[in-house]
Order: C-alpha cells, then sequence, then structure tokens
C-alpha cells in the first residue's frame, strides 16, 4: 500500500488512498481509516473506493499521519487483516 499521498497531486490516481489486488474479492472487504485518537473517519467496503482525504462530516482531515486498517477474503475464501499508517500531504 502506498505510505502518503496528496488529494492535490497532479495525477488523478495520486489523489486518494487505496488498497486493492488481485485476488481479493469485494464481500467482506472493509477499509477504515482511523484519526490520532482512534476515531474512524473514514470507512470503506469495496476496493473501488478510497478515501480522498475528507472526513466522514465531508471536510479535509488536517495534514498528518493516519492509521489504516483493512480486512478482506481472497479467492480462496480465507480472511485477511492488515494494518499500516498512510501520511496525508497537502
Amino acid at each position: 500500500p502506498p505510505n502518503a499521498f496528496s488529494p492535490n497531486a497532479a495525477k488523478e490516481e495520486d489523489r486518494e488512498f487505496r488498497i486493492y489486488a488481485e485476488g481479493i474479492v469485494d464481500d467482506g472487504y472493509k477499509l477504515l481509516i482511523f484519526n490520532r485518537w482512534g476515531q474512524i473517519i473514514f470507512e470503506s467496503k469495496s476496493q473501488a473506493k478510497g478515501w480522498n482525504g475528507q472526513m466522514k462530516n465531508g471536510s479535509f482531515a488536517p495534514a498528518g499521519v493516519y492509521v489504516w486498517v483493512i480486512e478482506y477474503y481472497d479467492i480462496l475464501g480465507e480472511k485477511h487483516l492488515q494494518q499500516g499508517t498512510v501520511t496525508l500531504i497537502f
């Protein structure tokens, strides 16, 4: 997964944080983004929808480091859980 992105990036594909790969099924997919206080500020249930830097209320999150957690099933039906950090840059 990327470790940084900017909603103002020149390339459109660099304007959101998405985790996608072949072999991941959308059924059971969940991407969560947390702020520094552990609050969920973004949730996606499809790998086609990534985080564009906006919080649930529609305003942009402040620049900084955010924790992501992803749950998904692969094509063999095995469940996976991964986490990491991403830096939001403006």
